[in-house]
């Protein structure tokens, strides 16, 4: 008998086809799942850690801007508290018009205290200190664990310090302007402004004196000013930080 050649063991080509289609599909589901994993890699991929000295330096830095936003916020509220006002019905000594003497008791002179620039202040001031607790601690609360921030939250802080830093403007603006517009009615009566204070002020209805420092509203219409730069520095830092973000 004679035996074909793919007799005795051999195989045909129909009995190697489907082996080699079938190492064919391994090899492209191979490629795929290879292709995917490099996909989730890529996708998953976490951002570089931050370095212990350079969030160290971090901290420092926010740190010390939130610290002077709060600070400059509670001495312009107490200055002016304390210090712009007097009287039982707290007088503000801000703004004041029509200072002339009093022709009934030569010696003392009269004015009209009618604005409210004092309360305005105080509102803002103590609005400042509080957003300065608020953002402050959300601030570093994300630096010291090193934890990075959605870029909705970089947004809205950004957001935020930009609207506080145009209201610490407005404080510093009318304190400036308030205490001017007082020490030039007592400079155009012949007097220093810083001896009107020193020697105080009255109300009609009361026999009480009561001495200011011109030095303390000074010092809080100052602190107005440097509290209003520690929030344009810390609202240039979140801009600054939103667009390394996007």
């Amino acid at each position: 008998m004679t035996l074909s050649q793919f007799e005795g063991g051999g195989l045909s080509a129909q009995e190697r086809q489907p082996d080699t289609a079938t190492e064919k599909k391994k090899e492209e589901a191979h490629a795929q799942s290879a292709g995917s994993e490099r996909t989730n890699q890529t996708t998953h991929a976490q951002p570089k850690p931050v370095s212990q000295s350079s969030n160290w330096l971090r901290i420092g830095l926010y740190g010390g801007i939130h610290a002077l936003q709060l600070l400059t916020a509670i001495i312009t509220l107490a200055g002016i508290a304390d210090q712009a006002r007097y009287g039982p019905s707290g007088i503000c000594i801000l703004y004041i018009q029509d200072y002339k003497v009093d022709q009934a008791n030569p010696g003392y002179y009269l004015f009209n205290a009618n604005s409210s620039a004092c309360s305005g202040i105080m509102g803002l001031s103590a609005a400042s200190m509080l957003l300065a607790l608020i953002i402050g601690a959300a601030s570093l609360y994300y630096i010291v664990r090193a934890e990075f921030r959605a870029v909705r939250l970089i947004f809205g802080m950004a957001v935020i310090s930009i609207v506080e830093t145009l209201i610490a403007f407005l404080m510093a603006i009318i304190a400036t302007i308030g205490i001017n517009t007082t020490c030039n009615q007592f400079v155009q009566a012949g007097f220093s402004c810083g001896t009107i204070f020193s020697g105080g002020f009255f109300e009609q209805e009361t026999t009480a004196t009561y001495p200011k420092s011109l030095g303390v509203v000074n010092a809080a219409v100052v602190s107005s000013w440097i509290c209003c730069l520690s929030w344009a520095a810390y609202a240039a830092l979140e801009v600054l930080n939103w667009r390394n973000s996007v």
